[in-house]
């Protein structure tokens, strides 16, 4: 007899009882209830099984014993254990086999939750990598938790105390890397190194992998170590049990040697050693779909670049009550690629987690450490939310995140790799400047006082950049000149505009930034700026030999990206020439990547097509629902400039990007011309501190990718073009999407039937006042009554739309929640009593 005919025997044997099926039917009624109702799925809007592979394994706390404490202490009870080594069976194959049935067995009830899958592909486009890694995973857990059962059912025959005890030994090894054991152990003054340690031997550590769609080795290591010496162990007694090389005429030394304990523990040393050699390569597939654990080349460059250990402290809020469930996931996916990034580096990062608690040394060791918290709950004023990085190295400066909001999720990696890389000595890139604007400080003459120099600057500095300031009137562009920042440039001098031509003749590239009514350099022009003139830029005569036209005397207006301001009295004014940019704004990827928010004030745009020999391309776009009026005319109150509003119905070009050989306004150069790039940004305004640092947008961040990409070969393009790692339910938003025209199309409705009732009320007023009456007559207040029904019937059906909503949401939810519940039970209950029925018979 073999191991197979054992395994095949013990298979057979669960699915001939009732207990196989109670077994699996509570099993998926379980799995699906953690998911969906305990595990809050929809609330993450997460098109994952993360919360399903999260309570797999304490689910198979009770699961998995259950199936193994039958294995031996059912044969021992029932005397049938020797019977069974008296047939020509070893125990290692008597072990294998029970192993491999029981092991078979758990894995045709995971195979049994097919109905989860096909539910997050019915409402979103999931990563089926990290899912087919998630089952796996859970298989080597089912495996390693069905070997301690086996290994405890051998030494007893008592079902119940082999339950009971192989239950504790995996609640120990889930428990060991879960991290409110960890907070729990510290507040009762363990060392931290200690369950740090400990928690490196957790089924749920070496699970996290598998979850986020990498396939390990030391996981695999981990899960063959567990499994490979809990069976040799359980060999070995068994072996004990059958009386092995016991014979008394035996020499000492080979009783020993051939001894089945000592032969288990030489096993055990071997396949640990092993285990050991394998963890060491850190060697990892990435199976997602999009590789978005698989760090970038341009990550993977920085990390060889670091020349010291570098140290990570991550400050996280993971256990306070109420935390949005988006934000436990964003959580999750930065440690995530911190471990990828510790793993990568190589043994140069060094990632320290930190659970700061409130008033704990923790937190203040966060807070001097430029980490920021949150506070989600504006009525508990005490509780604060951390996120936060730290990164240090011996004798150089120190950096940090102070927060890493949910928003910016996509670009964490890049967030991350360009951090590390203002740590670590790098080539220095040289940007002139030309601009008439106090960028680098300088006499307030309105207010006849010093300015201190713009955020701008500093930032470039901490992005390895070296600002040079060049005079309004130069004749030479320096050739040391990598990008030439054009800022604002006014009554440009021939000698300027030629000097800057050649810079482009040679090669060079620049970024101008051009207004037609600059609001920063009118504030240093004129005390009164109600009264005060457009101040506009321009370089015509460059442009115009590009065969390129910038809107100099008029400036966008759109009603789509109208920024709305408060005022003191708390009333909100819709400013249509400041312009509020979102994403769908930002048509080039690369320049505009990594950046969700910008803000630009009385910016204008550019048309025209550019000579043969250059390539144009959009970088920032308005909306459809803009209108290029004259500069002058944004003066006027909000109120005034939206009576005349007419929209183009097509958007404006914002900033434009030229790339190939440039026509020069000077004639022919003496050597021939070479292929350059320049961008043109129709508002100056941006730069200044009063619309970027000081308003929380990426103005600032836009400028440092332009640098970065005109410098020559952008060091980071790679990591900010890559895909977006979110997959929302899309099922769902877009029934929500649908609803919300279909509300919207209704509020209109109601808003139209408002305003006529309304005026037909203040008509009503005006006639009674004209007609001297201090009461209205019988007529008109019976109007009067029908129009405020009219006005309270929309209402009610407003609400009642908002509840049908919810409502139909609801109900296909739980349709979905009801078909993991009940059709693969109900099927597996059916199949159960058609079995016993047959076996009746």
């Amino acid at each position: 007899m073999t191991a197979y005919a054992i395994a095949k025997r013990e298979l057979k044997g669960y699915f001939c009882t009732p207990i196989a099926y109670i077994f699996l039917i509570a099993f998926l009624v379980m799995a699906s209830a953690a998911t969906f109702l305990v595990g809050d799925f929809f609330a993450f809007n997460e098109a994952s099984l993360r919360t399903f592979f999260f309570w797999l394994p304490w689910l198979y706390l009770l699961l998995v014993p259950a199936v193994g404490m039958r294995l031996w202490s059912e044969e021992r009870r029932q005397g049938t254990c020797e019977l069974l080594l008296t047939l020509p069976v070893t125990p290692a194959q008597a072990v294998a086999g029970k192993f491999l049935a029981g092991w078979l067995f758990l894995t045709f009830g995971l195979l049994l939750t097919f109905p989860l899958p096909i539910t997050v592909a019915i409402l979103g486009n999931p990563d089926f990598g990290s899912m087919a890694t998630g089952y796996f995973g859970t298989f080597l857990l089912a495996g390693a938790f069905l070997a301690i059962c086996s290994l405890t059912s051998a030494c007893t025959k008592n079902q119940v105390i082999s339950f009971v005890v192989s239950a504790v030994l995996c609640l120990v090894l889930v428990l060991a890397g879960h991290a409110p054991t960890a907070l729990l152990l510290a507040k009762w003054g363990l060392d931290p190194q200690i369950t740090a340690k400990a928690a490196k031997f957790s089924a749920i550590l070496h699970q996290e992998n598998f979850q986020r769609g990498i396939i390990a080795a030391n996981d695999l290591a981990y899960y063959a170590l567990l499994i490979l010496a809990t069976l040799r162990i359980n060999q070995a007694i068994i072996e004990c049990q059958r009386g092995y090389n016991q014979k008394s005429e035996q020499k000492t030394a080979w009783k020993i040697a051939t001894n089945p304990i000592v032969q288990a523990v030489a096993a055990v040393v071997a396949i640990a050693s092993a285990a050991f050699l394998i963890a060491k390569t850190n060697l990892a597939i990435d199976c997602t779909d999009d590789k978005i654990f698989t760090l970038s080349k341009s990550t993977k460059n920085v990390l060889k670049d670091i020349d010291r250990t570098l140290t990570i402290d991550f400050y996280r809020t993971i256990d306070l009550p109420g935390l949005p469930p988006a934000f436990k996931t964003h959580a999750r996916r930065l440690d995530d690629l911190l471990a990828e990034y510790e793993r990568q580096a190589n043994g140069k990062i060094r990632v320290r987690r930190h659970l700061p608690a409130v008033d704990s040394p923790e937190e203040e060791q966060a807070i001097e450490s430029g980490v920021i918290p949150q506070n989600p709950f504006p009525n508990k004023p005490e509780l604060r939310v951390y996120l936060g990085l730290a990164f240090s190295q011996t004798a150089r400066r120190s950096l940090a995140i102070p927060f890493l909001s949910p928003e910016r999720a996509t670009f964490l990696e890049y967030d991350l790799t360009k951090t590390i890389a203002k740590m670590t000595p790098a080539k220095r890139a040289n940007v002139g400047i030309i601009s008439p604007l106090k960028i680098l400080g300088g006499v307030d003459i309105v207010n006849q006082k010093a300015t201190q120099p713009w955020a701008l600057v500093e930032q470039l500095k901490e992005n390895n950049v070296n600002l040079i300031p060049l005079p309004e009137d130069c004749d030479k562009i320096p050739d040391s000149i990598d990008v030439l920042l054009i800022a604002h440039p006014q009554d440009t001098p021939d000698q300027t505009a030629k000097a800057v031509d050649e810079h482009i003749q040679n090669g060079g590239n620049i970024a101008m930034f051009l207004d037609p009514a600059c609001w920063t350099m009118m504030q240093t022009k004129h005390a009164n700026l109600r009264y005060a003139p457009c101040d506009s830029s321009e370089l015509k005569k460059l442009t115009d030999a590009w065969d390129v036209q910038f809107s100099v005397d008029k400036t966008i207006v759109d009603i789509n990206l109208a920024t709305i301001l408060i005022n003191r009295k708390g009333a909100t004014t819709r400013h249509l020439d400041w312009l509020t940019l979102d994403s769908q704004n930002f048509v080039d990827q690369k320049l505009t990547a990594a950046l969700t928010t910008m803000e630009l004030f009385k910016a204008g745009n550019f048309t025209g097509t550019p000579a043969p020999t250059l390539t144009k391309s959009t970088v920032i776009s308005s909306s459809n629902q803009a209108q290029a009026i004259l500069s002058s005319m944004t003066f006027r109150s909000p109120q005034d400039i939206l009576i005349d509003f007419k929209p183009e119905n097509q958007p404006l070009d914002i900033a434009i990007k030229l790339e190939g050989v440039f026509p020069s306004p000077f004639g022919q150069q003496q050597n021939p011309p070479k292929s350059a790039t320049a961008i043109l940004v129709g508002d100056a305004d941006l730069l200044h501190d009063a619309m970027s640092v000081k308003r929380g947008n990426h103005n600032l961040q836009f400028l440092l990718n332009i640098v970065d990409t005109l410098a020559g070969g952008d060091t980071f393009a790679d990591i900010r073009n890559r895909a977006n790692i979110t997959r929302p339910l899309l099922k769902i938003q877009k029934m929500e999407d649908d609803a919300q025209r279909d509300y919207q199309a209704r509020l209109e409705d109601f808003e139209e039937k408002y305003k006529n009732a309304r005026d037909k009320l203040l008509e009503l007023d005006r006639q009674r006042r004209l007609e001297e009456q201090k009461l209205l007559t019988v007529e008109q207040r019976q109007q009067f009554l029908n129009l405020k029904k009219q006005v309270s019937d929309a209402n009610r059906q407003l609400r009642q739309l908002r509840t049908n909503i919810r409502q139909s949401i609801e109900s296909y939810q739980f349709k979905l929640i009801l078909a993991n519940l009940a059709v693969i039970p109900t099927l597996l209950a059916l199949t159960g009593i058609a079995v016993a029925w047959k076996r009746s018979r």
